[in-house]
């Protein structure tokens, strides 16, 4: 059996992993230009979300030329199939227009004997077939006898084109899952680094808005009476100026957000039930708006807003799970950050001992290290399934100080203190810098490392071992020798069912530390039900 010019370019486009868009478009394209035929292509979504991605023709209008506008390749997306599906899965032809239906299902039948539904629709139509007189007689297959290519030939053409766009799809969503975690670890960096406040959340917005493909990536204060605007990111391309925002706009949008819990929101213009809002966004030249809040202490601060112009624009699971991750780190920006723009208008708490200024709840006053409540929050989107198997394996440290109470009985709890806050200071030198570390007891600290190996994990372990035994911490009472226990444990993606089951073995490693005679590190990867440490 011959192949064909568009069978060749299917497998050549796979390989090249185009865009699956691109090559739903691009086939219309042939198919009008070396076949003369219009071609219509139907798909169901395939990211989790319903609905039906269309491809096809516009025909241009016709103005004052006597020559029509040639017509218009356009992308929508419909609620349903049409009504002018067959209701068998098998090619035919239109009755009305004469077309050929091909729809494609690859799903085995059901049991129950209930209709199947394709997941992919090819409808050609030929420009020059004249349409049938309402009182002829219905087309036959002469149409498609007639043409280069048979109904049957198109028919395995519809088949292979919809396993082109199936592989290509996979390996969209493995690629934007890539970049979600990507998107995540960088903006943890970024918001570890010595850059100013107002340069950081600059850059988180431009990274969200860059990896999101959107068009404008906006951080909006929602607190006062008014709207303020905090960064904006906007693209090379975008031509329109952003109206000014007014907080009545909003207001439906913050109801859903404040009072009904929503996670997200995704408006689509023109949307009448936010009409106020419909009409920003047209004047801001959106037809897509998404909205994640932003919570600081369990209080609505504001938003982060997603604009494109592009009223197809879907986002999948981990693209929305990456997106409240980066919420819930710009959050965290904002606490740290109490004079930035006037964010928190509370006078300054007095000094602490050691010198150390409280920045918030989620950074431990004490050592400046995050809080216990900040690795568990860190390791449940760690353990988000739509990522558990795709992400590459992370490990995790934990630090025991070795008989630290009797520090505290010697010396009392502020010398305790002030060994705390020098071995916390020789963690974070020995870390490159965005590495997340915290206080995760009273004398114990974790240290999360992602994408990193047991091997890896053991040897930075073995390294803070010895920063923190090398030499001795100098305190108000003299010089006292501090030693450590370490437990590491790395993620096994097929044995553990959430995150936590890593830090439980990180947990065991440590008593199994303690108990072979403390200052050493022992690294734990299988259960312990698989193997003995």
């Amino acid at each position: 059996m011959n192949t064909t010019p568009l069978e060749v370019w299917l497998v050549q486009a796979v390989h090249e992993a185009i865009a699956p868009t691109a090559l739903i478009s691009t086939l219309i394209q042939t198919l009008a230009e070396g076949y003369g035929l219009h071609a219509s292509i139907w798909i169901a979504a395939a990211d989790g979300s319903t609905g039906i991605h269309v491809w096809g023709y516009r025909q241009g209008a016709t103005g004052a030329s006597p020559e029509p506008e040639p017509p218009t390749l356009y992308q929508g997306r419909h609620a349903d199939w049409p009504q002018w599906l067959p209701s068998q899965v098998a090619p035919s032809l239109d009755p009305t227009t004469g077309d050929g239906i091909i729809p494609i299902a690859l799903q085995a039948p059901p049991q129950t004997g209930e209709a199947i539904l394709p997941q992919f629709i090819l409808r050609l139509h030929h420009p020059t077939a004249p349409s049938p007189a309402p009182d002829s007689d219905p087309p036959t297959q002469s149409w498609a006898d007639a043409s280069p290519q048979t109904l049957a030939t198109f028919t395995c053409l519809a088949r292979q084109t919809y396993l082109a766009y199936l592989a290509l799809l996979h390996r969209h969503h493995i690629d934007q899952a890539h970049r979600c975690i990507a998107l995540v670890s960088g903006i943890n960096q970024l918001l570890n680094s010595s850059l100013d406040p107002d340069q950081v959340v600059d850059r988180v917005m431009a990274e969200l808005g860059v990896v999101m493909g959107s068009d404008r990536a906006l951080l909006i204060d929602f607190r006062q009476a008014s709207a303020d605007l905090l960064s904006v990111w906007t693209s090379p391309h975008q031509s329109c100026d952003l109206p000014p925002l007014r907080r009545e706009n909003w207001e439906l949008a913050l109801d859903a957000l404040e009072q009904g819990g929503a996670s997200y929101l995704h408006f689509i213009e023109p949307n009448l039930e936010v009409e106020e809002l419909s009409d920003w966004m047209s004047k801001a030249g959106a037809t897509s708006l998404l909205l994640i809040p932003v919570s600081v202490q369990e209080d609505l601060f504001g938003a982060i807003a997603l604009l494109s112009h592009s009223p197809h624009q879907t986002y999948s699971v981990d693209q929305l799970q990456a997106l409240r991750q980066v919420a819930n780190q710009v959050a965290i920006a904002l606490v740290h950050t109490q004079n930035y723009l006037g964010l928190c208008h509370a006078p300054p708490s007095p000094p602490m001992p050691v010198e150390v200024q409280p920045l918030s709840d989620r950074q431990d006053p004490l050592t400046r290290l995050m809080t216990r409540p900040c690795l568990e929050q860190e390791l449940n989107h760690f353990s988000n399934r739509a990522m558990w198997f795709v992400r590459p394996p992370f490990s995790l440290i934990l630090c025991d100080l070795d008989y630290f109470k009797l520090v505290n009985d010697a010396h009392g709890y502020v010398i305790g203190d002030e060994v705390l806050y020098q071995v916390a200071e020789r963690l974070r030198r020995q870390l490159r810098q965005g590495t997340p570390a915290y206080r995760y007891g009273g004398e114990e600290f974790a240290i999360l490392l992602p994408e990193t190996q047991l091997s890896a994990a053991i040897g930075v372990a073995e390294r803070l071992r010895w920063a923190i035994s090398a030499t001795p911490i100098k305190t108000s009472v003299g010089a006292l020798t501090v030693t450590a226990s370490f437990g590491v444990a790395q993620q096994q993606p097929a044995r553990d069912r959430h995150a936590m089951d890593v830090l439980e073995r990180a947990t065991q490693a440590i008593a199994e530390a303690k108990y072979q005679g403390r200052n050493c590190v022992i690294g734990n990867q299988l259960h312990q039900s698989d193997t003995s440490l």
